[in-house]
């Protein structure tokens, strides 16, 4: 197994594209410190172990530098799997008899409302717990969760969660509009949803004052090969007191 230290090296020399094998010209055309890149090719230890050169690095490279808990992954039977089983069905009706379960896009959706089902494997729903019955796909309609989520990303959407206190990705209507973030039940008939980016400012309803929110679901999953977005306990904890405050 390779080491941390390796997988690291690899990365930023994939990284570097045409200057994966010019470690001298990719110094001056990142504007990195002499010897930056080259030692850490070299094999020197403090160039591979440095956190403050690894997080340059990686800035100057435009990769995320990430310490903290594991997050979670996809597993072999789960996002990945239906990753490559998901297909448009656009009339042809042949692959509800090989195992392929219909599910339609949400009438929320008006960008793909028109379009075919989407069909997914009646084994990896089962394996997954979802109810056919009360899912529906759509796509992510905005920028919102990026770079969690990129927009168009193909989405399942379990109408049977409701919002609680604590936060959960859910799909939403915001005055009308198609919304996916992080939402949260402060109190009985307040919602706020939290968007991924920084600077997006959430929506929120106080009862008949604010935005318009109507929950449509839990995100149950997203069907590329990217993990689920994930916030740890700290972080709801942390919008909780926010959506408390913008619903008081």
């Amino acid at each position: 197994m390779s080491s941390a230290e390796d997988l690291f090296k690899a990365a930023i020399k994939a990284s570097l594209g045409p200057y994966g094998d010019k470690p001298f010209a990719a110094e001056k055309a990142l504007g990195m410190p002499q010897d930056s890149i080259r030692s850490l090719f070299r094999g020197e230890r403090k160039a591979g172990t440095s956190l403050n050169r690894a997080k340059e690095l990686c800035d100057a490279l435009g990769l995320e530098f990430y310490i903290g808990p594991p997050r979670p992954q996809p597993s072999a039977s789960g996002f990945a799997e239906a990753a490559k089983a998901y297909l448009t069905v656009d009339g042809d009706k042949s692959v509800f008899d090989q195992g392929f379960i219909p599910i339609p896009y949400h009438r929320a959706d008006y960008a793909h409302r028109d379009l075919s089902h989407v069909a997914l494997s009646r084994s990896w729903l089962e394996a997954e717990g979802l109810d056919p019955d009360t899912l529906y796909a759509i796509g992510m309609p905005n920028d919102d969760m990026h770079p969690a989520i990129s927009q168009g990303a193909l989405l399942l959407v379990d109408t049977r969660a409701k919002p609680d206190p604590e936060a959960d990705l859910m799909a939403c209507t915001i005055d009308g509009h198609l919304g996916v973030g992080w939402v949260v039940l402060p109190k009985a008939g307040s919602l706020v949803m939290f968007a991924n980016r920084p600077y997006s400012p959430p929506a929120v309803m106080n009862g008949t004052k604010g935005a318009r929110i109507e929950p449509l679901g839990r995100i149950a999953a997203r069907l590329d090969l990217d993990p689920a977005p994930w916030i740890d306990r700290e972080e709801k904890s942390r919008l909780f007191k926010i959506a408390k405050d913008l619903t008081s």
